[in-house]
């Protein structure tokens, strides 16, 4: 036996018998104040023997116990093989927050009021979800190896691009509420320099840089070793190495060049094309400022101190 029951508080509901047992479904949404108020009063109602909620074991421990993050045994983590996942878990969850701070509604609240109202009302509690890095390896099972290759190179420049724009920010409400501490001045161009030289390395052994193109490659990581030894050097002659703003053009095109190149096979060739063409501007605008720098290095150096 089926039957739609019309709601009072606008959320779907309908009745299905089997072999003498009587479940009741209930529509949500994931974000939705409603739809919490609609489980928490389906609860307490006292009409029901037991509560299933479309939760896996290990979704339902994140989001029924504040202190599971803590008690996440790390070596076992790695023995199992469970870091991609962990860690897609952890960036769903900041997701979840920041529409939770936007919207007042945390994203699954329906499905935490029906296991937190379950378990303080002593109903059985059935998790009816499978686990998700289940589903996700059937996903990627399915993909393909080109599949498979245009989904890591979308992630490779997603994760690319946002490491650029959060340091781009970063360096800018620093700058504008005076947050600027001398452990960030010494260790933001680090990471920039790593970012970079990372994502170069890993191009050309992908041969996203191949043959002449490499040169570009290589001229880039030169002047970054350039500036980094002239840096060190004037430092100790208290002169500041001041970054031009050519220098931050060339910095842009490169990031942006990189953006385009990791992304491989998994965009048209135009796109790709569009990256060569953009990493050797960035490698003449290395060139250039490369050359301004050294410049000025040695004028202090003959100098022997600031002017």
């Amino acid at each position: 036996m089926n039957e739609h029951i019309d709601s009072p508080d606008g959320q779907p509901r309908a009745v299905v018998a089997r072999d003498g047992v009587r479940f009741t479904l209930l529509g949500t949404a994931h974000v939705s104040r409603a739809s919490v108020d609609a489980v928490e009063a389906a609860v307490a109602s006292g009409d029901y023997d037991a509560i299933a909620v479309e939760l896996d074991l290990n979704r339902h421990r994140a989001m029924t116990d504040p202190d599971a993050l803590a008690k996440l045994d790390l070596f076992q983590i790695i023995r199992e093989g469970k870091i991609g996942l962990v860690a897609a878990n952890l960036a769903l969850a900041a997701y979840q927050r920041r529409l939770a701070a936007q919207l007042g509604v945390e994203p699954g609240a329906e499905l935490k009021a029906a296991a937190v109202g379950a378990s303080e009302r002593g109903l059985t509690l059935h998790l009816i979800d499978r686990d998700v890095g289940t589903t996700l390896k059937r996903a990627w099972s399915s993909l393909g190896f080109w599949g498979r290759s245009k989904l890591m190179a979308g992630l490779s420049a997603g994760l690319f691009v946002a490491a650029c724009v959060t340091d781009w920010f970063d360096g800018y409400f620093a700058r504008r509420y005076h947050q600027i501490s001398r452990f960030g001045r010494f260790l933001d161009p680090i990471a920039d320099k790593l970012l970079v030289a990372a994502a170069l390395v890993m191009l050309v052994n992908s041969g996203q840089l191949s043959g002449i193109h490499v040169l570009a490659a290589l001229i880039i990581l030169a002047r970054e070793i350039l500036v980094s030894g002239l840096r060190e050097f004037l430092a100790e002659l208290r002169v500041g190495v001041p970054v031009s703003q050519l220098a931050k053009w060339k910095t842009a095109v490169q990031m942006g060049a990189i953006a385009f190149l990791l992304l491989g096979d998994a965009v048209p060739p135009i796109v790709g094309q569009l990256g060569l063409v953009l990493i050797w501007i960035a490698a003449a605008l290395t060139l250039i400022t490369g050359y301004d720098y050294l410049r000025m290095g040695m004028r202090h150096m003959a100098e022997g101190g600031p002017t």
